[in-house]
């Protein structure tokens, strides 16, 4: 008797769960989700606690290579990108996301500590929306995300 009441919660648990995921749920009631791409591990732990406070979902990566598969398996709704990254360099990902059809109109806000005066025109050719130069404050990085997110 306890076996065949077991197979019925199984079956009755696996149809919420099937449920469940056919849920779309409405954007006014989903968290933005924040991508953040930062090599530098304290400051991807900061920023990501900061930008939780703030009220998003963050994901974050490491690497570019990580930051390129978060972009496939999360769609976020704005990308927080350092330029340069181990694996696949910012650039390169930038480049890359560009051409994706389903992240090609991601909002990108770029943060880098590279001092090349250019650097920011060519983004800029990218449709970044926002590129920061470290150091910076967090709040301002924040604020940053919050103004594009907001359309601002």
């Amino acid at each position: 008797m306890a076996m065949g009441n077991q197979l019925i919660f199984t079956e009755v648990q696996e149809q919420i769960q099937e449920y469940l995921d056919d849920i779309t749920v409405p954007n006014y009631l989903r968290l933005e989700t924040v991508l953040l791409i930062e090599d530098s591990e304290d400051l991807n732990n900061s920023l990501s606690l900061r930008l939780s406070q703030a009220g998003y979902q963050v994901v974050s990566a490491l690497d570019g290579l990580e930051g390129l598969q978060a972009i496939e398996h999360h769609d976020p709704d704005l990308i927080l990108l350092d330029i340069g990254l181990p694996k696949i360099g910012g650039q390169k990902l930038l480049h890359e996301l560009r051409g994706m059809p389903e992240a090609c109109k991601t909002p990108v806000v770029v943060i880098t500590g590279l001092t090349d005066p250019s650097l920011e025109d060519k983004l800029r050719g990218f449709g970044i929306s926002r590129f920061l130069r470290k150091p910076i404050r967090q709040k301002f990085i924040v604020q940053a995300v919050r103004d594009v997110l907001d359309g601002r």
